[in-house]
């Protein structure tokens, strides 16, 4: 996610503006320290716009 998010020139400030979504909790998103719901996933990707599929990381599952 960091990095969709830096090839659209964003800060963490501005995702968060945009998608309504803390930023608190993408820090944590983009650490790997958070698990976020499916609402903020959705809000997130329609942002970047990014697919839903490439903001999960099915390795860990």
């Amino acid at each position: 996610m960091r990095e969709a998010r830096k090839g659209k020139s964003l800060t963490q400030q501005e995702l968060s503006d945009l998608s309504h979504v803390s930023v608190k909790q993408i820090a944590k998103i983009e650490k790997g320290q958070m698990n976020p719901s499916f609402l903020i996933l959705k809000a997130l990707a329609k942002v970047l716009p990014i697919s839903l599929d490439s903001l999960i990381d099915y390795s860990n599952a």
